[in-house]
């Protein structure tokens, strides 16, 4: 449409000049379009066609005017992404952590034992010799480390001349656990068969090897010297734990 003043042309309504400034997704972009500014001629009717030309100095200053805005603008877009993240964080489900599964309990270890069997030795056990105070081993278990009470139990056999006979429990003969005794012989008082039984309870602080050793004292020249008859056990039992008490008469 135009509209004509005292004879002067008037140029149509504009759109607006230079860049346009549109936000889409939080991000600003610039579209520009052709600038076209009126030109009027003296003394001519100007037509639509030839009343506008392209005027750069116009789109120019447009430009810097929309750009000074978007740069006003962009901090404004920041803070309102950084509410919205803070927003979001807040609202935002913590991770389940997956359920820790127990640790399995190891089962406990199982007794022990170990038994003397039948010899093809006349007497059909363990001799222990017809020299006194050496010790023989009779028996032997390996035991894992641990808390254990062990028992051992032997039957001593002598008919020959009276003498005493002892057993013990331990890593080794010299230093063992526990010690027991009895007297056996077919003179005195002694009888010809007699059980010895020891017991220990004990902390292993590793795998051991625990043993069963028997002597008598006396070298007596007789030609049937105390045995251990078959049939003689050691066995380990674990335990929790070990607890000392107090002996009570």
């Amino acid at each position: 449409m135009e509209f004509f003043q005292q004879g002067f042309p008037r140029a149509p309504l504009e759109r607006p000049a230079g860049p346009i400034m549109r936000v889409c997704g939080g991000k600003v972009r610039l579209h520009h379009e052709s600038v076209m500014a009126p030109v009027s001629v003296p003394g001519k009717r100007a037509d639509a066609a030839s009343l506008f030309v392209p005027d750069p100095s116009r789109k120019t200053s447009m430009n810097r005017l929309l750009a000074v805005a978007a740069i006003g603008l962009v901090p404004v877009l920041s803070v309102g992404g950084a509410a919205g993240a803070a927003f979001l964080g807040s609202h935002a489900k913590a991770p389940v952590a997956a359920p820790v599964k127990p640790a399995r309990t190891p089962p406990p270890p199982a007794d022990l034992f170990v038994q003397l069997a039948p010899s093809g030795h006349p007497d059909n056990g363990a001799t222990l010799g017809g020299i006194g105070g050496v010790w023989t081993p009779i028996l032997h278990l390996r035991v894992p480390a641990g808390h254990w009470v062990l028992q051992a139990e032997e039957t001593i056999v002598n008919v020959g001349g009276s003498d005493y006979a002892r057993c013990v429990i331990g890593e080794s003969s010299k230093d063992p656990w526990d010690e027991q005794s009895a007297f056996v012989g077919e003179t005195g008082s002694a009888t010809m068969a007699d059980v010895i039984a020891e017991t220990a309870a004990v902390t292993l602080r590793e795998t051991s090897t625990v043993s069963v050793f028997c002597e008598h004292d006396t070298t007596t020249g007789y030609s049937n010297y105390p045995y251990v008859d078959a049939g003689a056990d050691l066995w380990a039992h674990p335990a929790a734990r070990l607890a000392a008490s107090e002996a009570t008469s």
